[in-house]
């Protein structure tokens, strides 16, 4: 093949495989958005179910808000990108306008002046709703896939490090011997120095 047919041909394969790529990108993109709703949808079927259970009103406020941000979280699924969330967070800082916390207090009174068990349940299925948003914000997006799975690998090396250093303080030839003889030569020169004081 000639050097202009090598460069056609490479310029096709790339152009092909841009396309595959947005393609694929687009797909998963959009079932990583419906697979959030499901989940979503699990979350606040739960809520129901511990609501209809009699363990919490249905016009209760912490119940009603609760409910009121699953179902927002629900409805704009497609707009929880992590590109989205910086943007919003350059924009306040850029505006000086701070995140609006009114809603949440709200909530957190609410949930305040419920009982201990309901309030822990509730914050249970709060709390399960986030992780699954903060994971789909994390996984969608390149930049904090790589940190997490470089902060992963340094975390299990980092265990598996300790656990192998710990297992070689437990079972290596010799050291209790290092650390008897560290205590003698600890207990040795205390009594140097007693010894020059007394002769002082």
């Amino acid at each position: 093949m000639t050097p202009l047919a090598n460069f056609v041909a490479a310029l096709h394969l790339s152009f092909t495989l841009a396309l595959l790529l947005i393609l694929i990108f687009k797909l998963v993109s959009d079932y990583r958005t419906d697979a959030l709703r499901d989940r979503l949808f699990a979350v606040r079927e739960k809520l129901f179910d511990y609501a209809a259970g009699g363990n919490v009103g249905f016009d209760d406020p912490a119940y009603a808000k609760l409910r009121m941000l699953l179902n927002g979280l629900i409805r704009f699924a497609h707009r929880l990108t992590f590109s989205r969330l910086t943007m919003s967070c350059v924009y306040m800082v850029w505006r000086n306008q701070p995140c609006e916390k009114n809603v949440l207090a709200e909530w957190h009174e609410a949930l305040a002046a419920l009982p201990e068990g309901t309030r822990n349940e509730l914050n249970s299925i709060h709390n399960g709703a986030m992780v699954l948003v903060v994971r789909h914000l994390v996984t969608g997006s390149p930049i904090l896939l790589c940190m997490l799975t470089c902060f992963a690998i340094w975390y299990l090396l980092n265990g598996f490090t300790k656990r192998s250093l710990e297992a070689f303080a437990n079972h290596l030839p010799g050291l209790e011997a290092l650390e008897a003889q560290t205590i003698r030569a600890d207990a040795d020169e205390r009594q140097q120095h007693e010894e020059m004081l007394l002769a002082r």
